[in-house]
C-alpha cells in the first residue's frame, strides 16, 4: 500500500488535484470573502505582501462572534492557521492535517511555492483510489443521534437548536416525515443576506424570526442507507462535491449523518489504533502536559463500556480546541463495532471540568444508544460502572 502522497519519481501532486483559488488581501472587506467562498472551497489570504492563512466557512462560523457582519470588516478576523500539503507527506499525515484542522481544505506547497489548495473531497477521491475504506460500512463510521426539527420552525429558532447541541447540520421535518436539511453555513449566509438588504425590506417580516427554514433549506439532501458499503458513500460526498450525507434505516428514517470528517476519522483510527484505542489531537502547549490524564480517562471510560452488555468499543477519539474566549471545547467520539459513532461537544473555562462532564455525556449517550437499538429499557451491568 502506498504510504506517501505521491511516488517518489513524479514532480508534484497532478494538477487537476489542485484547486486553483484566490488570494485575498487580509484587509479585504468580508463581504468579498463570502462571495467568493460560493465559488471556491477557501480563499487563501495576504497579509502585508505574504501567506497569511486560510478562510473557509468553518473558519467563519469557528471565529465569528454573532451572525452579523459589518460592512467594513475585514477578512483577517476570519482567517484561519493551518498546517500546509507538501509531496514529502505520508498520506496518514495528510488526512490528520485535515481532521485536525477541520479546514475544508489546505494549502499544497511545491518547491516553496503555494500552487492552489487540497480539497477534502479530493483527498477522499485519494483515499478511495487507495482503498482505504475497504470492509467498512457506513454504519462504522457515521455520526449519531441525528438531531431533527420541524422544518416550520425559524432560522432564529434553528439557530438556537444547532448552537445548544453543538451541531452544524439539522435533519428538518414536516409532519414527523423527513423533508430536508438545512446547515450552519447556509443559516450564516441567509442572515448576511437579512442584515444587507434596503431598508424598507428590513421589516418584522423578513426577519430571522418570521422566516421558516422550510424556505432555505435543501429539499432533496442526498441519502444513504446504514448498511451500504462506506466506501460507496464516500464515492457519494466526492463525486457531489458535498460535505455530507443523510444516513438512513431501512424504513428510510434518519439515523445519522455521514460526514467528510466522519470518513477521515475512520481511516485514520483504523490505521494507527493505538493498542488501547485511544486517539487524541489538538494537544497545544496548554495542554500537553495534562495529556496522560486525559488519556487515562479515556482509558477508563472505555473500560467502563465495554462492562456493559453488547457494547464493544473501537475506538475513541478525542479532539481538544482552545477558542478565542479561552474556552476549552472538547469533542469526544466514541466508534462502536457495529455500532456507529457517538460524539459530544462540550465547551468550558476549565480543563478538568470540561473533560469530566464531556466523558460524563458521551457515556450517558452512549449506553441510551444501545437501549434505543436493542430495544430495552435498560441493559443489564456485568460489574459496577466504577461510578
Amino acid at each position: 500500500m502506498k504510504d506517501y502522497l505521491i511516488e517518489e519519481s513524479q514532480a508534484g501532486l497532478p494538477q487537476e488535484l489542485i484547486t486553483k483559488v484566490e488570494y485575498m488581501d487580509a484587509k479585504a472587506p468580508i463581504q468579498q470573502g463570502l462571495s467568493m467562498l460560493k465559488k471556491y472551497p477557501a480563499v487563501l489570504v495576504n497579509k502585508n505582501g505574504s501567506y497569511y492563512g486560510i478562510m473557509d466557512s468553518r473558519s467563519l462560523y469557528s471565529t465569528r462572534g454573532s451572525f452579523k457582519f459589518s460592512k467594513n470588516q475585514s477578512i483577517e478576523k476570519y482567517t484561519a492557521k493551518v498546517p500546509s500539503i507538501d509531496d514529502s507527506m505520508r498520506i496518514d499525515d495528510v488526512i490528520t492535517a485535515f481532521y485536525t484542522s477541520k479546514a475544508k481544505a489546505l494549502p499544497y506547497v511545491l518547491k516553496g511555492k503555494i500552487m492552489g489548495v487540497l480539497d477534502r473531497n479530493t483527498l477522499v477521491k485519494i483515499i478511495l483510489s487507495l482503498e482505504l475504506l475497504n470492509d467498512q460500512k457506513v454504519s462504522d463510521a457515521m455520526s449519531t443521534p441525528a438531531v431533527a426539527a420541524s422544518d416550520q420552525i425559524s432560522l432564529s429558532q434553528a439557530k438556537s437548536v444547532m448552537e445548544d447541541n453543538r451541531i452544524k447540520r439539522l435533519i428538518t421535518l414536516h409532519d414527523n416525515k423527513f423533508s430536508g436539511l438545512i446547515t450552519y453555513f447556509s443559516l450564516l449566509s441567509n442572515y448576511y443576506t437579512i442584515d444587507e438588504r434596503l431598508p424598507e425590506k428590513k421589516t418584522d417580516k423578513y426577519m430571522p424570526s418570521s422566516i421558516r427554514i422550510a424556505d432555505i433549506m435543501e429539499k432533496n439532501p442526498i441519502t444513504v442507507r446504514n448498511d451500504v458499503d462506506l466506501a460507496s458513500a464516500a464515492r457519494l460526498l466526492a463525486e457531489n462535491n458535498i460535505s455530507s450525507l443523510i444516513v438512513t434505516n431501512k424504513q428510510g428514517m434518519p439515523v445519522g449523518i455521514l460526514t467528510v470528517t466522519d470518513v477521515l476519522e475512520n481511516v485514520i483510527n483504523r490505521r494507527r489504533l493505538e493498542e488501547n484505542r485511544i486517539f487524541i489531537s489538538g494537544i497545544d502547549k496548554t495542554v500537553k502536559e495534562y495529556e496522560p490524564e486525559l488519556r487515562e480517562g479515556l482509558k477508563q471510560l472505555s473500560q467502563q463500556l465495554e462492562r456493559v452488555k453488547s457494547i464493544s468499543i473501537q475506538y475513541i477519539a478525542m479532539n481538544i480546541k482552545r477558542t478565542r474566549g479561552n474556552r476549552y471545547d472538547i469533542k469526544v467520539r466514541v466508534a462502536l463495532k457495529n455500532g456507529g459513532t457517538i460524539s459530544v461537544n462540550v465547551a468550558d473555562f476549565i480543563l478538568e471540568r470540561t473533560f469530566n462532564e464531556a466523558l460524563d455525556s458521551i457515556k450517558r449517550d452512549v449506553i441510551k444508544a444501545k437501549e434505543r437499538k436493542i430495544g430495552l429499557k435498560r441493559l443489564d451491568v456485568e460489574n459496577d460502572m466504577g461510578e
